[in-house]
């Protein structure tokens, strides 16, 4: 039995695909938002860190998929604020990095470290 696709078949599939990707596009934003920022006066016990890797991205989020707010380069210094566990199970730092001392969140593989308090 042969299956006969029409072009309004492909059409909703089409849309449904794309509606998919942009709520997909959307939970991310939501997830790389949600978390929020920390406030940095919360935290008493203050690290520090480098970056180990050749380049490391600075994030508005503590997710992958969150973007890059700066690209940090090896052996940049930064303060750690805290540390946090995202719903993926990853580690992620609040950090003010050099050389503008941008605030944001480096993944926990691509730096060294000596401290941090975990935030909230």
């Amino acid at each position: 039995m042969a299956t006969i696709v029409t072009a309004a078949a492909l059409s909703l599939v089409a849309s449904v695909t794309s509606a998919s990707a942009t709520a997909s596009g959307d939970a991310t934003a939501q997830t790389c938002w949600a978390t929020g920022t920390p406030n940095i006066d919360s935290y008493n016990d203050w690290g520090y860190g480098k970056v180990q890797k050749a380049t490391a991205p600075l994030r508005p989020g503590p997710y992958a998929d969150c973007g890059t707010r700066e690209t940090l380069y090896k052996d940049a210094p930064m303060t750690i604020y805290c540390h946090y566990n995202n719903k993926v199970g990853s580690t992620w730092f609040y950090v003010s990095a050099y050389p503008n001392w941008t605030r944001g969140w480096i993944y926990v593989g691509n730096i060294t470290w000596d401290s941090a308090e975990e935030c909230w």
